[in-house]
């Protein structure tokens, strides 16, 4: 596997994603040859089948499921998916930086709603699925809401849970949507569906302390499941998000300030940003963290930091039970 990475990073980022994606999706047995260790240990979570979820934007398409239902994901989640088709932003858009991080400014490239939708509704895994929804470039602050109703009304019925993508700064004004009186407008338009399935929203890791707590009360107060945290930042460059390493302080800072919020209001949490070594696992699990989504990791280290997260969390179940 580390052989593989190395021939695919002699390649443009974004042509080697699509290579790999697309060797997933026509030879999903090669699952057998790169499956993380079985996951041996009690976990207990209404969604997911053990404690690393597939995060958004590796698979947009939703086009290699059955590669992803053998690898040993608790979770796949798919998206970000629009209403309608949109080819994202000009290339080049995508670029590895160092250390094992990525500048992503993709802008939402997928084939839209409905090709998706027949996807997911052939899906006949074990794994969960989330989708992961989010807003044409063009569509008016003043459809957003709407926009975001229909795409929950749409998939709801053939996943385990939904994202709605508010934190992305790939397209202009999504991030705007976190200021509560947007983010009413668009709970309230959900709340319409009277729909059962999960729902988190999936925010920015450039919120400050003094809007992210309101932020997370708000989402509660609206029987929203929980969140991500965190999308990219935008701190670091002037172009796009970036992933990875680099996002780690600016994400750990975020899910930090959720987790301890989280603990106390019966609200879940999906951390996602920066985590690739077994350190990373470990630090967020001892805090009490259940569950996390990994991507950048993925392209720099392969399905090896399964069984790294797999293993860290075993470590810190010895440990509570010694501690009983």
């Amino acid at each position: 596997m580390t052989f593989l990475i190395k021939l695919l990073h002699l390649l443009p980022s974004e042509t080697a994603h699509h290579l790999s994606l697309s060797l997933f999706q026509h030879f999903p047995l090669l699952a057998h040859l790169v499956k993380a260790r079985k996951f041996n240990c009690s976990f207990d979570h209404p969604l997911f089948h053990n404690p690393v979820g597939l995060a958004a934007g590796f698979d947009k398409n939703a086009i290699a499921l059955n590669f992803w239902d053998q690898i040993g994901f608790g979770a796949i989640e798919v998206g970000t998916v629009t209403l309608r088709p949109q080819m994202g932003n000009p290339k080049p858009r995508i670029w590895r930086m160092a250390p094992h991080s990525l500048q992503n400014a993709m802008g939402f490239p997928n084939q839209g709603a409905q090709v998706i939708l027949s996807r997911i509704k052939n899906y006949r895994g074990k794994t969960p699925l989330g989708v992961n929804i989010g807003l044409n470039k063009d569509t008016p602050q003043a459809q957003a809401a709407e926009h975001y109703r229909q795409l929950y009304q749409m998939f709801s019925p053939y996943c385990q849970y939904m994202v709605v993508n508010i934190s992305s700064p790939n397209t202009q004004g999504l991030r705007d949507l976190h200021q509560l009186c947007y983010l009413k407008e668009i709970l309230q338009e959900l709340q319409k569906t009277q729909l059962p399935t999960p729902l988190y929203f999936k925010i920015s890791p450039d919120e400050d302390s003094n809007s992210l707590l309101p932020l997370l009360q708000t989402l509660k107060d609206h029987q929203v499941f929980g969140v991500i945290a965190t999308n990219t930042t935008s701190q670091l460059s002037t172009i796009g998000g970036v992933s990875g390493q680099l996002l780690k302080p600016y994400s750990q800072k975020v899910w930090t300030q959720a987790l301890a919020f989280c603990q106390e209001a019966d609200f879940d949490l999906i951390a996602c940003g920066g985590f690739s070594t077994h350190h990373d696992f470990y630090d967020y699990f001892e805090k009490g963290g259940q569950v996390l989504q990994v991507y950048t990791a993925l392209t720099y280290h392969g399905f090896h930091v399964l069984s790294e997260a797999f293993k860290a969390y075993q470590l810190i179940e010895k440990k509570n039970l010694v501690a009983r």
